[in-house]
């Protein structure tokens, strides 16, 4: 759904530029996952993508939404792990 999404905001000229913005983003997300996996920093991927002319947004906005990224994916974890009952705690006390 997300990609269906970023590529109407890219083929719509009218879209507001926050959401081009964004929609260049989330395009390139497997890459700068890829890169930061990798060791890279969020300014050397940054610089690339921009010389490049990947991304034409600032380097906050770059940032906001690398940490969006990474605090979705830190839920997606999160969510895989069951809670524990109070049951379990007590024992654990004990």
């Amino acid at each position: 759904m997300s990609e269906r999404i970023a590529a109407k905001m890219l083929a719509n000229s009218n879209s507001p530029r926050q959401h081009a913005n964004r929609a260049h983003f989330l395009a390139l997300r497997a890459q700068i996952r890829s890169a930061l996996d990798d060791g890279w920093s969020m300014l050397a991927i940054y610089k690339t993508l921009h010389s490049d002319g990947a991304v034409q947004f600032s380097y906050q906005a770059f940032r906001r939404y690398v940490k969006e990224l990474a605090r979705e994916e830190s839920v997606e974890v999160n969510a895989d792990v069951s809670p524990r009952s109070p049951k379990d705690l007590s024992q654990r006390m004990r």
